[in-house]
C-alpha cells in the first residue's frame, strides 16, 4: 500500500507524459494520505490551513504541513512502511519546491489575497 503511495506521489510529480515535469505532489500526498492515516492528514491538513492564513504563503504552508506528517505518523506508531513513505514522500515535496524555497529565503514568495 505504501509502495503504491509513493508511486502515486512520484508519478505526479514526474509525469512521464509531461517530459517527467508536474506538480508539487501536495494535494496527491494529501489524498493519499487521507487513505493510509485520516487523522495525521486531517491534522496536517489543519497546520496547512493556519498558516496559510496567518502567512498567506501557500508554500510555506505546505512544506510544513509535509514535514509534520512523519513527525504525526511517527507519534501514532504508524507502520514503519508509512513512515518511511511519508519521509520520502516529504523529501519529494521539498524538492519539488526548491524554487519556492529561494524565493521565500530571499523575501520574493508571493502572497495569497485576503478576500
Amino acid at each position: 500500500l505504501a509502495l503504491c503511495a509513493a508511486a502515486a506521489i512520484v508519478g505526479h510529480c514526474f509525469s512521464v507524459f509531461l517530459g517527467f515535469r508536474g506538480g508539487r505532489g501536495v494535494a496527491t500526498g494529501f489524498g493519499v494520505m487521507c487513505c493510509l492515516s485520516l487523522p495525521v492528514a486531517v491534522a496536517a491538513a489543519v497546520v496547512w490551513a493556519v498558516l496559510v492564513f496567518a502567512t498567506r504563503l501557500v508554500s510555506l504552508a505546505s512544506i510544513v504541513a509535509a514535514l509534520t506528517v512523519p513527525i504525526l505518523l511517527w507519534w501514532w506508531q504508524a507502520p514503519s512502511a508509512f513512515l518511511i513513505f511519508a519521509t520520502l514522500g516529504v523529501i519529494a515535496i521539498i524538492f519539488q519546491h526548491r524554487a519556492n524555497i529561494g524565493r521565500l529565503l530571499r523575501g520574493e514568495e508571493k502572497q495569497i489575497e485576503r478576500a
